[in-house]
């Protein structure tokens, strides 16, 4: 079924809002594992916010966009939240046809859930719903072997330049390769109508590395982390940099820990968009989630910014409110810097 003759409520009110007050922006989309949040975060920080996509005859607003304002009248807008699984997907794709440049941030996501989602912008592209975007970054997280023949393909239609990156491991790589899509496009437009260039300087300077743990080889360090034991059911726990998900120290399998590493910096990441959406302080960001059999703990690291520690415990093995508590005993005693 053509995607653009069934269009839902949600993509109208999305389209007409941006037809309504036309501007430049840079839309991102995540496909797969979530990525946008972690960049958005990292340009914007307190100044990252969320735009309502109201309704047009006064009912509450159908989603939120996440957005950074850069110098010059350019906006990054984020993937949108507050929508139903069922209208993401939709919106997504009318926010990449509005936009000037779209990107697409591919994680590792299943190749049934990838092509679905280039479905998608093909349908709209031929239906003549692509406007005024005319540029497509396709930006893989990890090795994506198909993914030069998709987007090929993806370009025959619409007349649309699709690009791919290489693999982009860390934001500020990811923004690099923004950048320069950003301005190539600029230099091929009327500066009538696209007249920000963006500076990698644009991205603030992320704050000072996080000093070594005296070097996690030290045994105090080692044997703190392996006090999370006592934590019953603790299967996994590593230290990570909340910047780059790099794993600083762990126990357990050491795949599972870079697992838990990249996606703990995801979830502090989009706990830090959620509070800054709020008005909150996410100095201390400290969180307890359930999933299925699982009990995930996430903390900052006292004394250490920039640190994280993340625990996978088995809930079948585990008190969630008890080890919360031991949670917090085992960050107390943190070593000082």
């Amino acid at each position: 079924m053509n995607r653009v003759a069934t269009r839902t409520h949600a993509e109208a009110v999305l389209r007409r809002q941006f037809n309504r007050a036309p501007h430049d922006f840079i839309a991102l989309h995540d496909v797969g594992p979530p990525a946008s949040a972690r960049l958005l975060a990292a340009l914007g920080g307190a100044a990252l916010r969320h735009v309502d996509i109201g309704a047009d005859d006064g009912s509450p607003a159908v989603a939120a966009l996440p957005c950074v304002d850069l110098a010059g009248p350019l906006r990054i807008y984020g993937s949108p939240v507050d929508a139903s699984p069922s209208a993401l997907e939709g919106l997504a794709a009318e926010l990449l046809g509005c936009s000037r440049l779209g990107v697409l941030m591919i994680g590792d996501p299943a190749p049934a859930a990838l092509e679905r989602t280039l479905q998608s912008l093909r349908e709209l592209m031929s239906g003549g719903q692509w406007h005024p975007n005319r540029a497509l970054l396709l930006l893989p997280l990890t090795s994506t072997p198909s993914l030069a023949a998709q987007a090929a393909a993806l370009a025959q239609h619409g007349g649309i330049e699709v690009r791919v990156t290489p693999p982009a491991s860390k934001p500020d790589d990811a923004w690099r390769y923004i950048v320069g899509a950003w301005n190539r496009l600029r230099q091929r437009t009327d500066s009538a109508t696209t007249t920000t260039t963006i500076r990698l300087c644009d991205m603030p300077q992320p704050p000072p590395a996080p000093r070594p743990l005296d070097g996690m080889r030290d045994e105090a360090w080692r044997g703190w982390l392996a006090s999370s034991r006592t934590i019953s059911g603790v299967l996994h726990a590593c230290v990570f940099d909340r910047s780059s998900g790099a794993v600083l120290a762990h126990h357990g399998e050491s795949r599972t820990a870079d697992r838990l590493a990249s996606q703990g910096a995801v979830l502090a990441a989009a706990i830090a968009s959620v509070g800054a959406a709020l008005g909150l302080d996410t100095a201390g960001t400290d969180a307890a989630i359930t999933l299925g059999g699982h009990h995930l703990l996430l903390a900052a690291l006292p004394g250490h910014p920039g640190l994280a520690v993340h625990l996978m415990l088995d809930a079948r093995q585990s008190n969630p409110t008890l080890a919360r508590l031991q949670f917090a005993r085992m960050l107390a005693a943190a070593p000082a810097r």
